[in-house]
């Protein structure tokens, strides 16, 4: 999206760490993403946000936070695996959120890529409401074609992750195939709304400005969930969903109430959106305090884990003795603790206590690490110098 978009000159890689969204140090070692992303881009003169969450079921939870904030959820399937647990649970958190989905089957460019198969499945999970708005014409390692059913066209890109493209009429069983799909799609349309049926039994059909009206209030109805399909790593069929998207995508004025509930007594309530601030204050702060969770935790956590971790291996040296914190919290600083004979008093710093142990005198009946008394110790060094 952002290449096709011009916000980056030319496309990231997953295999070579370059994508703009898996930027931590961890993503681009595991080749996954593990947190969600923040994007933006412009396209047909609208702006678009993108919070880009991870696939992967382990890290689920990036998903749902960023769900509870998104105006539609862009739900992608891979063609080779089709729809999964982690699907699901999107597609669950999504629908009691009450906002719209999309389907994009993805990676239709690989071997053994089953399209056809994952729509129907698609269809058997969610109704018959699922409907193709694109259909790949050649999908396997050649993929560069699809089969445009709001437009009645053949679109075929060039396959070297710019996006380009070029169209052309559906010809032969092509524009069979085609004209079929956009009659049941008007059907599905008009479905959506009363006002839009009544003209279709009356006219036998509609008009391409009424049945064009009609899609964006089918989708925010979820009477009608489009489904697209791409190749994200040649950027085919990509500038098509975003034109949809521009122009039928949801925005915050599509939500101007939602719902919360209440946290003390439970009730369900019915609250204005982010549009109206003073009414959405109280939930638009449970918002931010789930994505602080869903971002910043993580990233807390394993700086955490590296400095205790860091603290454990790394003994410290003070003076002639030698220091092991492996037995105590690095951020322990109340009451009296114990570290190999030494001890804190109470309100003393641990820099502090280091001082005052390192210019203590010893004591000659003190025993050094070594398990030699430091007048004998003594006597041992003189000897062996002078010999």
């Amino acid at each position: 999206m952002l290449a096709c978009a011009g916000v980056i000159g030319r496309m990231g890689n997953i295999a070579q760490g370059t994508t703009v969204s898996d930027y931590h140090v961890s993503e681009r070692q595991h080749q996954i993403s593990t947190q969600t992303s923040l994007l933006h881009c412009t396209w047909m003169g609208k702006k678009l946000n993108i919070l880009d969450t991870p696939g992967y079921l382990d890290f689920i939870s990036e998903a749902l936070a960023a769900v509870r904030v998104a105006d539609f959820a862009l739900v992608v399937v891979h063609a080779q695996h089709g729809i999964g647990v982690g699907t699901e649970r999107v597609w669950n958190c999504a629908t009691d959120c009450g906002i719209p989905k999309v389907i994009v089957v993805n990676a239709v460019d690989k071997q053994n890529a089953h399209f056809d198969e994952v729509l129907a499945d698609a269809r058997a999970h969610y109704g018959p409401k699922v409907f193709p708005l694109n259909v790949p014409i050649n999908p396997g390692p050649n993929f560069n074609q699809v089969l445009d059913v709001l437009r009645n066209e053949v679109v075929t890109y060039e396959t070297d992750g710019h996006g380009k493209f070029r169209e052309e009429p559906a010809t032969g069983e092509w524009k069979e195939r085609v004209t079929q799909l956009h009659r049941e799609l008007i059907e599905l349309i008009a479905e959506s709304d009363d006002t839009l049926l009544n003209k279709f039994f009356e006219q036998g059909s509609l008009s391409e400005e009424e049945f064009r009206a009609g899609i964006h209030a089918a989708v925010q109805a979820q009477m009608f969930i489009p489904l697209f399909c791409t190749s994200a790593t040649s950027n085919v069929g990509v500038g098509r969903l975003l034109d949809f998207i521009a122009k039928y995508g949801s925005s915050p004025l599509d939500r101007e109430k939602v719902d919360a509930e209440d946290a003390r007594s439970g009730a369900q309530l019915r609250s204005e959106s982010r549009r109206h601030r003073a009414g959405a204050a109280s939930v638009q702060d449970d918002e931010r305090r789930t994505l602080r969770r869903a971002f910043v935790l993580p990233d807390l956590f394993r700086a955490n884990h590296d400095r205790r971790r860091f603290v454990q291996r790394q003994p410290q040296h003070h003076g002639t003795h030698r220091a092991d914190f492996s037995a105590q919290r690095p951020d322990a600083r109340d009451g009296v603790a114990s570290r190999r004979g030494r001890h804190w008093r109470d309100g003393e710093t641990q820099e502090h206590a280091h001082r005052r142990h390192a210019l203590r005198p010893e004591s000659s009946g003190e025993t050094s690490r070594a398990g030699i008394s430091a007048p004998e110790h003594s006597r041992r060094a003189a000897t062996q110098g002078e010999g």
